[in-house]
């Protein structure tokens, strides 16, 4: 295997840049654009189910949605069942920016991947859509037996 998680980080950081200077007026940081992502994506989503997607902990999703409140691109509101618990959704300039950074990202992907076969594209889909299953699957499942090769 030719390191295509190194690839994949690689290409994934070069979008993040091109990314961001398109939405560069919105002040946001990398972190915050995968936020507003997450939360107009998944409407309503807490703030623990934004930690769990984006892999961090309770303090730094604080800060995140803080952030993104006050810069008028979310808002929390309680919910009706547990006060305690605060739903995140975006406002209409947040979903602006969403629309903004999709049309941007599929304008870089779709720019990378113009040299390449439709059918080596349909094989590249397929495999990338099974390896994000396992992945998915593996974070649902706390990793299990990837967790006994930790620190080998």
């Amino acid at each position: 295997m030719k390191n295509l998680g190194r690839f994949i980080r690689r290409i994934y950081r070069i979008c993040s840049v091109y990314s961001q200077k398109a939405i560069k007026n919105y002040s946001l940081s990398t972190s915050e654009m995968e936020a507003l992502r997450i939360i107009t994506h998944h409407e309503g989503i807490s703030q623990q189910g934004l930690a769990d997607h984006m892999s961090i902990d309770k303090a730094a999703v604080t800060r995140l949605v803080a952030s993104l409140e006050d810069k008028g691109y979310i808002h929390r509101i309680s919910d009706e069942n547990d006060r305690r618990l605060k739903r995140l959704y975006p406002t209409e300039s947040g979903r602006l920016i969403k629309t903004e950074l999709r049309a941007t990202e599929h304008e870089f992907y779709e720019w990378i991947f113009s040299e390449i076969s439709d059918e080596d594209m349909e094989v590249f889909a397929r495999v990338m859509e099974m390896a994000f299953e396992k992945a998915v699957a593996g974070r649902r499942s706390g990793f299990g037996e990837l967790n006994d090769n930790i620190g080998r």
